[in-house]
């Protein structure tokens, strides 16, 4: 939540993670302010929430939306509109800071899922020695959007979603704390309640963070940009106010973050669409295919869906196909390239539709879980293309791959439900 106040220790051999004073939403507009995070809604969209509602949160995280369609996201104006917003909603009391820094429990319930995450401050410091491991690379400009928007506000404007490998004492803390009434609650469009409670006082502070000083690593689900923005920030800023002969103020070396056990975290299958076949009959893509799988066709697109890792769901020709791996990758295979996200590219997007960088081929669509094989089949079915489901990685695969320091390749991972931005 915006602004962090608190008293930092560095250099110790468990996580640093600790507690602030969060802005929040007042009563009066607690169900009006929340918005979707930054990156998952198109302008269209963005604007459509902006201008359904002036306490929209978007407006402090896509500045972009008060500006005439066609303006630069990244130009300075919009910035400024960016500073601007947040002011406002302070100013407004659309946001107001609570008196004394705590924790927070942001509660998650989709249908019959829940997750319970606890909000605190992580710092810089780890997130550059490797105790916040990262999976995936960030995309230049992407990050620099983020880091100038940061930069200006001097506000941590969205969380982190990180993980950590569950712990039974903090499970059972949290457990109790669920016995507490929220002092939010909201309801999003898509259904999902999120909950708020507040975790302040001395006690629940220094319980929590005897807790979480068993916790040696966390990792990066979902805010890779966020994370990088917030590093480059404190770097920035330490050499102004080494240039100034001053030192960075302690909040610049830390930033917003929800951190849940990994047993509950909700990965979904992120998928491909590969827009048109190059003029190849299914037939002629299933003969190439087969070389390296076993196809067998499918009643339809449950049928297809894999049930385990290395399978493979295709949509060609108005029908779909099974794909199951003939040969399992060598033992000298580092863990990512046993991804069935690096087996589709490598062994069916670059051989049999040339496809050879996914972040930058124009014909290859991404289309997560959340959206259904419906999606997928009407994507394919479009303009001749061909459709990929895949089984999703798990939140083990993610911290074994972060622990390895590999990579994922881009577009691997869907988390549901997504963190809303301005609730804390």
């Amino acid at each position: 939540g915006p602004f962090c106040c608190y008293t930092v220790v560095w250099c110790l051999p468990m996580v640093y993670f600790e507690p602030f004073a969060a802005y929040r939403p007042s009563p009066e507009v607690a169900a009006r302010v929340p918005s979707p995070p930054y990156d998952v809604v198109s302008t269209e969209e963005a604007r459509a929430l902006a201008s359904a509602d002036e306490c929209s949160f978007i407006r402090c995280i896509r500045p972009e939306v008060d500006h005439p369609a066609g303006t630069p996201y990244n130009s300075d104006k919009v910035y400024a509109t960016g500073v601007k917003n947040l002011q406002r909603f302070i100013e407004q009391k659309w946001l107001v800071q609570d008196p004394v820094p705590g924790y927070y429990l942001y509660s998650q319930k989709m249908g019959d899922r829940e997750q319970h995450g606890i909000v605190g401050c992580v710092s810089v410091d780890d997130y550059e020695n490797g105790r916040i491991k990262r999976h995936e690379l960030t995309r230049p400009d992407k990050e620099n959007d983020r880091t100038r928007l940061t930069d200006e506000q001097s506000a941590n404007v969205g969380p982190v979603f990180l993980m950590y490998k569950a712990q039974e004492q903090i499970d059972a803390f949290v457990a109790r704390m669920l016995e507490k009434e929220p002092v939010q609650s909201y309801t999003a469009p898509n259904g999902v309640v999120h909950s708020v409670r507040v975790l302040a006082g001395d006690e629940a502070i220094a319980t929590l963070r005897s807790l979480f000083s068993s916790i040696d690593a966390l990792y990066v689900a979902d805010g890779h940009h966020r994370a990088a923005s917030a590093a480059n920030v404190c770097r920035m800023r330490v050499e102004r106010a080494n240039a100034r002969g001053e030192t960075v103020p302690e909040s610049s070396r830390a930033f917003l973050s929800v951190v849940f056990p990994d047993k509950q975290v909700n990965i979904l299958d992120y998928n491909r669409i590969v827009k048109q076949s190059g003029g190849m009959s299914a037939d002629e893509i299933l003969g190439k295919i087969g070389e390296s799988f076993d196809i067998a066709q499918c009643s339809g697109a449950a049928d297809a869906r894999p049930s385990r890792k290395g399978e493979i769901a295709m949509r060609a020709g108005r029908s779909w196909y099974r794909l199951t791996l003939k040969r399992q990758e060598s033992q000298n295979s580092s863990i990512a390239d046993t991804l069935d996200t690096m087996v589709l590219s490598r062994v069916i997007l670059a051989p049999v539709f040339g496809v050879e960088d996914i972040r930058t081929d124009p014909r290859v669509r991404f289309v997560g879980g959340s959206r259904g094989y419906a999606a997928l089949e009407a994507g394919a079915d479009k303009d001749g293309g061909v459709a990929f489901g895949l089984f999703p990685v798990t939140a083990d695969d993610i911290m074994k791959i972060s622990d390895a320091n590999e990579l994922m390749p881009p577009k691997t991972t869907w988390f549901e439900p997504k963190l809303c931005s301005g609730l804390v």
